[in-house]
């Protein structure tokens, strides 16, 4: 009868503290290639921490591919956006004022204060249309 042995594999992280994409990039191309790998050995478990300024589409596949060929097995990638200070909060009174407000509004306050920018005229536009095809079919119901 056979016993199953619980294997422990490490996680790393890299880099130890969020940093700005470019520099995370240069410290993954560091880690060692497939070809080290140990027959009896399981790669490592890879968290990845990343500090943006805004939203990167397609930010997943160019880690993916940073990683090809690399001993390593992606857990999760961590991504912190710069912090904002109380007095720069762009929720005003969004808690009390809720139904005064369009849901383009609250979108564009929501974007705005997690990303510190406005969101881009593309997203509005697309945010937009989602609100009115949805209005449509809550209309047909």
């Amino acid at each position: 009868m056979p016993i199953e042995v619980p294997v422990s594999v490490p996680l790393i992280r890299v880099p130890q503290k969020h940093a700005p994409l470019p520099e995370v990039i240069q410290e993954l191309e560091k880690l060692p290639d497939a070809s080290t790998l140990q027959p009896d050995l399981y790669p490592p478990f890879l968290e990845i921490r990343i500090l943006l300024d805004e939203p990167r589409p397609g930010l997943r596949h160019q880690i993916e591919k940073a990683l090809e060929g690399k001993n390593i097995r992606l857990a999760k990638i961590d991504v912190k956006y710069p912090s904002r200070k109380a007095e720069d909060n762009h929720y005003g009174n969004m808690e009390e004022n809720l139904g005064e407000l369009t849901p383009e509004e609250v979108f564009s306050r929501t974007y705005s204060a997690q990303f510190q920018s406005p969101p881009p005229q593309e997203l509005s536009r697309l945010f937009k249309q989602a609100a009115i095809e949805a209005s449509q079919n809550q209309d047909q119901a």
